[in-house]
């Protein structure tokens, strides 16, 4: 299975609540790619709406996910997560600086989507630089 067709599977569907499941495909999107592993994450902080799972459970997947994350930007959003998870949500500020770090990073797209949804942005500018991130990388910048 390659990174789109895991992405597509994953979507607003992850089983939250089949823990032996859950971290099959979190092993297998280490296997797939970082940006794999960043859209388990994405899912894990931002459930869509109506899905039961506790907060709990949700926690400890993050916990897994963790582990198994070799990615140097790995605890920065282990914390944003969680944050999430709690119903938290950080300064525009800080989510900047966060994109500023993924900048290098270049087709992590699912982790500019954790950034996004990170902090209560009414202006809009983590929007405009992650799409000017993601268009310095769409052109190989």
């Amino acid at each position: 299975m390659d990174e789109i067709q895991f992405v597509n599977l994953i979507d607003c569907n992850f089983p939250y609540n089949d823990r032996k499941t859950a971290v099959g495909l979190i092993d297998q999107a280490n296997e797939i790619s970082e940006n794999a592993m960043f859209a388990v994450l994405d899912e894990l902080c931002r459930c869509p709406h109506g899905t039961e799972v506790s907060r709990n459970t949700l926690l400890e997947l993050v916990d897994i996910w963790a582990d198994r994350i070799k990615h140097p930007l790995g605890s920065d959003f282990v914390f944003v997560a969680k944050l999430m998870i709690e119903n938290n949500l950080w300064s525009v500020e800080d989510g900047l600086s966060l994109l500023d770090k993924v900048t290098p990073f270049k087709g992590l797209y699912a982790a500019l989507s954790i950034v996004l949804e990170s902090a209560e942005d009414i202006e809009n500018a983590l929007e405009v630089r992650a799409e000017k991130i993601r268009s310095d990388w769409d052109v190989g910048l």
